[in-house]
């Protein structure tokens, strides 16, 4: 019994770790001046942003607010190239250079505020973007197991069909995030194969 609970402290502290890298690594980059230089020398790589949800929540850490999304999409249209995921894919599939300085767009999770807040100012914008969708969570009202402290549950909604559609046929384009979004290395590899696969 002492050896489990060993074991679930230090899988615990491991992954509190991992969470802390994955915050602080990004910002080692940007204040060392690393990611400047290393924009400068390799122009023609492509930068892809990733955002989950776009609303005034000041406490949820998933969130960009509404005003600084406008202002930072833009930032971008002045001074960057803004492709689409797929053309991305279609410059690397025929070995060409993407234009210098591309940056793609893409949101994970599907949240309906990628509707509500983002869309209205990709649109403004005519910026296009990919959405990752978690299919069981499509048009339904449960929240992700990291959403179950949030106060305000709306921030938490999903996208439903009427929405996607809608967005699909004005230059949004979505892809699969797995069926019911676990932690892939955390799940035998035959239920990732289907997550991924079936979604």
């Amino acid at each position: 019994r002492g050896v489990k609970v060993k074991n679930r402290v230090n899988n615990s502290i491991w992954r509190t770790l991992r969470r802390l890298i994955k915050w602080i690594f990004p910002l080692f980059l940007y204040f060392s001046g690393y990611a400047y230089i290393n924009s400068l020398i390799n122009k023609n790589n492509v930068r892809i942003l990733v955002y989950h949800r776009i609303n005034n929540d000041k406490k949820d850490l998933l969130s960009v607010n509404v005003k600084s999304f406008e202002k930072q999409m833009q930032f971008l249209k002045e001074n960057y190239n803004i492709i689409s995921l797929n053309e991305m894919l279609e410059y690397f599939e025929k070995k060409k250079h993407p234009p210098p300085n591309s940056v793609v767009i893409t949101f994970d999770d599907g949240y309906k505020d990628n509707y509500t807040n983002a869309f209205p100012i990709l649109q403004k914008y005519s910026i296009p973007a990919t959405i990752f969708l978690v299919y069981n969570y499509i048009g339904k009202n449960i929240l992700f197991k990291w959403d179950s402290n949030v106060t305000d549950k709306a921030v938490s909604a999903t996208l439903n069909w009427t929405e996607i559609i809608e967005m699909s046929k004005r230059g949004i384009h979505f892809g699969a995030h797995t069926i019911t979004h676990p932690i892939l290395t955390e799940i035998p590899f035959n239920e990732a194969k289907k997550e991924i696969r079936d979604s």
